[in-house]
């Protein structure tokens, strides 16, 4: 019986972790995803790992024992931590990576010194009692996770991790029936129990990139439910763009389509309002009384973000949003809490607390604040002057015109003459006296915007 060559077997493994560490890689250079980034580490490990003993004719006993052994602690750790992520905190992380180090320095050498001596026999006794421990380890982690959820794919990898220590308990105790000694030995039964291992080594890889797939869809259906648009947008953007700059515009385009979809006002206002704060924010810089200018984009972030400002009013009732009438004044308060929900959506776009993106800082800022008036009696938080930033100072105001010009259930549009008479009228009290004198500069170039983006 032809015995399985155990060379081409860690060559093909080795090579199959490799190329699935490199699509891991590619794909984390468009997001960021802990866990991932993890199994990548450990695939490159597996990858590094098998090709040595592949090299192991050509390579000194010294290196080629130790160096596979010392990245085959690091292989499970890696695996681990990508379920455990979060495990330890940042004063714990340097220390706990050090006793890891520290322990596949021992590991190592301690099997390189036993495979020296006559108790070499004891070498695969020692591997399987330590990768048996190891995958034991990663299977109580997966026992956790499988007691909060029924995911198949962590059934799986449970079970896989389960069979992977049996395996290697086995193995430790048949080498001395089988005179193992080495991982390379050309024997059947190290073929085959390699042959296993590995490939349950693998498939639990490929069911731990399947559960991390999953869970994003599962979560890209709760946003369909929530919105039959969101999905089809979001893949739109990505077909077009391919890149992270893409994927960014069609978030912001999906949160402007809810907004559309929540609120009784016109796309165009929202291409209205966009048009105005841009004037507006071009003039103050051109007066020198611009406070913004954060980057060189500065004009292109603000115009992004300026759609956002209504965003809150998805989690504001129909029955009152959609009100064809006055509000009541306890309807009134409730309507006031969209910009407190809105700076909150806003808000939980980056799970690290740690944003990133400026067309969303801007956007939180301006969904919280456009409804702060300059004299402190506006709302949610009644701020006043300068404490309001200055993208929510200049929305109030474009928000409050195209209000006034436009048709409501509880109101007739207002003439030209007199919102900018309204407007002006409030500067210094509702509106900051920079952004009202920018806006009576700019009277014409608003007209014909209104003109040019009238409803339909």
């Amino acid at each position: 019986m032809k015995i399985l060559s155990i060379n081409s077997l860690f060559f093909s493994y080795a090579f199959l972790h490799l190329f699935v560490g490199a699509l891991l890689l590619a794909f984390l250079k468009k997001t960021k995803n802990k866990s991932l980034q993890f199994i990548v580490y450990s695939c490159f490990s597996h990858a590094t790992l098998y090709f040595l003993l592949v090299s192991r004719p050509s390579i000194p006993d010294l290196i080629g024992l130790t160096l596979p052994n010392f990245l085959s602690v690091y292989t499970l750790y890696f695996f681990y931590k990508a379920l455990n992520n979060d495990l330890l905190d940042n004063q714990d992380k340097s220390t706990f990576n050090f006793y890891i180090f520290v322990f596949a320095i021992g590991y190592a050498t301690s099997i390189y010194l036993i495979s020296q001596t006559p108790y070499q026999a004891f070498t695969p006794l020692i591997v399987g009692l330590y990768q048996g421990a190891g995958n034991l380890i990663i299977a109580r982690a997966l026992l956790r996770l499988k007691k909060k959820t029924q995911s198949f794919f962590i059934q799986n990898m449970y079970l896989i991790s389960v069979m992977i220590t049996m395996l290697w308990i086995t193995r430790a105790i048949l080498s001395f029936f089988f005179e193992i000694r080495l991982a390379v030995d050309q024997t059947l039964i190290n073929s085959l129990f390699f042959l296993v291992i590995l490939l349950l080594v693998f498939v639990r890889v490929i069911c731990f990139i399947g559960l991390h797939l999953d869970n994003s869809i599962q979560y890209q259906f709760r946003l369909e439910k929530y919105n039959g648009t969101l999905l089809q947008l979001v893949e739109e953007v990505k077909k077009v763009e391919g890149f992270a700059k893409g994927i960014e515009d069609g978030m912001l385009n999906v949160l402007n389509q809810l907004s559309k979809e929540r609120d009784n006002e016109t796309g165009n206002h929202i291409i209205r309002t966009q048009h105005f704060v841009r004037l507006i924010a071009n003039r103050l810089d051109e007066l020198g009384k611009f406070e913004i200018k954060q980057s060189e984009d500065w004009l292109n972030i603000l115009f992004k973000a300026a759609p956002l400002h209504d965003i809150g009013k998805v989690g504001i009732p129909d029955n009152i949003l959609l009100k064809n009438g006055r509000l009541s004044p306890v309807e009134w308060e409730v309507m006031k809490s969209h910009a407190l929900i809105g700076e909150r959506i806003l808000s939980s776009m980056d799970a690290d607390g740690q944003i990133s993106s400026q067309i969303i800082k801007t956007a939180i800022e301006i969904a919280g604040s456009h409804h702060e008036n300059w004299d402190g009696t506006g709302y949610p938080r009644g701020l006043s002057g300068k404490d309001i930033p200055q993208s929510a100072r200049i929305m109030a105001l474009a928000d409050v015109y195209d209000a006034l010009l436009s048709t409501r259930p509880y109101k007739k549009p207002w003439s030209y003459k007199e919102t900018v008479n309204y407007i002006i009228s409030l500067k210094g009290t509702k509106f900051d006296p920079d952004v009202v004198d920018a806006f009576i500069d700019l009277k014409a170039e608003f007209r014909l915007i209104r003109k040019q983006f009238k409803e339909d």
